[in-house]
């Protein structure tokens, strides 16, 4: 798939349901990963709503990944989300050191 649909395609599913405004469930996948991974809910959250979009780890046709850098804690998170029809679901978690 070349990059102008895949980008065509997360932005359209970005336009059809406002991140900043859904209803965001968090996948028991990624409640299990948050202890081993030292994050918190509130981490996930705000990561969906106010993350980067990582295109290269998303894929067709409702996964979208986000990143966020924690700049106290340095650290970002990064976060694998399937986007369904009313609200989005945080599937798995992870962080890396740095930006």
């Amino acid at each position: 798939m070349s990059y102008n649909i895949r980008y065509n395609w997360i932005r359209w599913q970005l336009n059809r349901l406002d991140r900043k405004k859904a209803r965001i469930y968090v996948h028991e996948h990624a409640i299990e990963k948050e202890a081993y991974e030292n994050l918190t809910v509130s981490h996930i959250l705000e990561t969906v709503k106010t993350g980067k979009v990582a295109i290269n780890k998303c894929e067709y046709p409702e996964k979208i990944c986000f990143k966020r850098y924690f700049g106290k804690e340095k650290r970002s998170c990064v976060v694998i989300t399937r986007f369904e029809k009313r609200h989005i679901k945080a599937i798995t978690i992870w962080q890396t050191a740095g930006n």
